[in-house]
């Protein structure tokens, strides 16, 4: 019973997947603003700010009261008649005629208007204006200050992100590599320092990948803290970094901050506000009128009429109270001196703030050109490294060491992009400005990591991989690298000057260190018409020489021909995977 009651549970309630939450920078942003409780707080201080304006405008109007009262007496009340009071002898003597009531009730409607308080009222509401005027202020400043803290945390997200990316395809590389090389240990080819090398590093890839997981991990929580998302809720962020650049002058920067800044103009409805506070107490210094009138309902008795209707004009005036409204004034003063002075030294920051800002942008902008070159030149030459290595000129060593180099300058390079974006939105809150005009985009460069090379030999153009020229050993002989032969001294110019190498005498050496005579011959015809695709390590040099048995003369003649009809720039950088053209001609080979 309980198996089919399991059963129907899940036809009826299916258990469904965990979805992904994508955000873009801009839903981000959005759901930020929509639900930040501090935001809300400061959406209740506008509420209150307004509501005390409120407050200070009906002061200005009449009022009305109703007004009751029910009063028990001891003794009722009396009236006396004078003697001789309608005629002499009339009445002869003093007459006492009592209301016979113990008790007394009455009913009042009464309607209060200023006349003049000397300007208090009036002050009042503007105080009570600048008042709501700042905090709507205050609540804008508080929106872009969360706007700022969203782009930070998203960026930063999105770097961790690319580092996290990065350091997998690195480690993965890394274990297809310890792969080959535990083959080749098996096979006698290395030693097994190289192995336990390998290991070793990629002890510390997984390590260096545990923590930038960790700090993507903790960059995406803030950011989902940020737009209000469930701790377990998964997240995925769409966009990238921006590079760019910012052409607006640092006068035009200063002139929009001292212009549009929340704070500065939060200093001036502070300072409005003190004035109007001076206003208020000096108000004392005058009297207060105003008008009343009543219309009253009570119990009709022998000295009250059941009914009465009431106009009262009233008139006050402090005289003398010790030096209250002078001291009053005089603390308002002080308090306008004080606002006055901080709103000058406010000026003053700004300013300076506004300044930094934009030099800090100036500043990350550089950072970004100069670790855009550096992790270009370390790619490069981590590239260049396992080329070598794979053609057995250079130690595993030298590889990992060139892959960390790579690896910390695409590290560097992210966190410059990152601190650009980061700056960026600085000067935004800087300014309180849009910055849609003032920068100019500019491609993001994206490292790649290093090809992984197998050690065991190069590709041969039709595919198969060429074997090493070392043999198998004993295991207590494992590692011993292929003979080879050391590299040629560079020839000297009788000025004492490096000679300059031509492409034809660079890859001669080359052969020579590859055991292979610059003119010697294969017994592969060269093919007219085909397309060649590009294996790792391959050059121009390497193709013709090497794999189509050419002499470097006749390679050369030929390059330039294959470089025009293919558009290559650079006969040493070739796409792994690219179609190379190569002309129909038939070139006779060096006897």
């Amino acid at each position: 019973m309980s198996r089919i009651l399991f059963i129907a549970l899940i036809f009826l309630f299916p258990v469904t997947g965990a979805h992904a939450v994508t955000l873009t920078l801009e839903e981000c942003v959005e759901l930020a603003l929509k639900n930040n409780s501090g935001l809300k707080s400061f959406a209740t201080d506008v509420t209150a700010a307004g509501a005390e304006m409120g407050i200070a405008r009906a002061a200005l109007f009449p009022s009305l009261k109703l007004k009751a009262t029910y009063s028990l007496i001891d003794r009722p009340e009396r009236l006396i008649i004078n003697r001789n009071t309608f005629a002499p002898g009339i009445p002869p003597q003093d007459v006492e005629v009592s209301t016979g009531k113990h008790d007394r009730y009455d009913l009042a409607v009464i309607v209060e208007q200023p006349l003049f308080t000397g300007g208090r009222l009036f002050h009042s509401l503007r105080r009570s204006a600048a008042v709501s005027d700042e905090t709507l202020i205050n609540e804008e400043r508080q929106k872009k200050l969360l706007v700022f803290e969203v782009k930070r945390a998203f960026f930063t997200a999105i770097t961790a992100g690319l580092n996290r990316e990065l350091q997998e395809t690195i480690t993965e590389a890394k274990k297809e590599r310890l792969l080959v090389l535990e083959e080749q240990y098996r096979e006698g080819y290395v030693k097994r320092e190289d192995l336990l090398r390998q290991e070793t590093d990629i002890t510390f890839a997984e390590f260096d990948l545990l923590k930038r997981g960790n700090g993507e991990a903790l960059a995406l929580r803030r950011l989902k803290n940020l737009v209000y998302l469930q701790a377990d809720e998964e997240l995925e962020l769409v966009g990238a970094p921006r590079n760019m650049v910012l052409t607006t002058s640092l006068q035009e920067v200063m002139a929009t901050a001292a212009r549009n800044r929340d704070e500065l103009k939060e200093a001036r409805l502070r300072l409005r506000r003190a004035e109007e506070e001076i206003a208020v107490a000096r108000s004392g210094y005058y009297p207060q009128a105003s008008l009343l009138g009543k219309y009253i309902q009570q119990q009709e008795t022998n000295l009250a009429r059941p009914e009465v209707w009431m106009l009262t004009a009233q008139l006050e005036w402090s005289i003398f109270e010790w030096g209250r409204t002078n001291s009053e004034v005089k603390k308002k003063e002080a308090q306008r001196e004080r606002v006055r002075l901080e709103r000058e030294e406010l000026e003053r920051y700004l300013a300076f703030e506004a300044e930094s800002a934009w030099r800090e942008v100036k500043e990350r902008e550089k950072g970004v050109e100069a670790h855009e070159s550096g992790v270009k030149s370390a790619e490069y030459t981590a590239n260049l490294s396992m080329e070598r290595y794979a053609e057995g000129m250079v130690k595993l060593v030298d590889v990992i060491e060139k892959e960390a180099e790579f690896v910390r300058a695409a590290n560097l390079y992210y966190a410059a992009v990152s601190d650009l974006n980061s700056a960026t939105a600085a000067l935004e809150l800087a300014t309180s400005g849009d910055l849609a005009g003032w920068f100019t985009s500019r491609e993001l460069y994206t490292p790649k990591a290093a090809p992984f090379f197998p050690r065991n030999g190069r590709p041969k153009p039709d595919g198969s991989p060429i074997s090493s020229s070392a043999q198998p050993q004993n295991p207590e002989q494992v590692g011993a690298l292929p003979p080879v032969t050391p590299v040629p001294s560079p020839a000297v110019t009788p000025t004492g000057e490096l000679e300059p190498k031509t492409p034809e005498k660079e890859f001669e050496e080359l052969l020579k260190i590859d055991g292979r005579d610059a003119g010697e011959k294969t017994v592969q015809p060269f093919p007219t018409g085909t397309e060649y695709i590009v294996k790792p390590g391959d050059n121009l040099f390497r193709i013709l020489v090497r794999g189509y048995g050419l002499s470097t003369d006749k390679a050369a003649e030929l390059i330039p021909e294959i470089k025009r009809l293919n558009g290559i720039s650079d006969i040493r950088r070739l796409k792994v995977g690219a179609k190379i053209k190569i002309p129909s001609l038939r070139l006779a080979l060096k006897r």
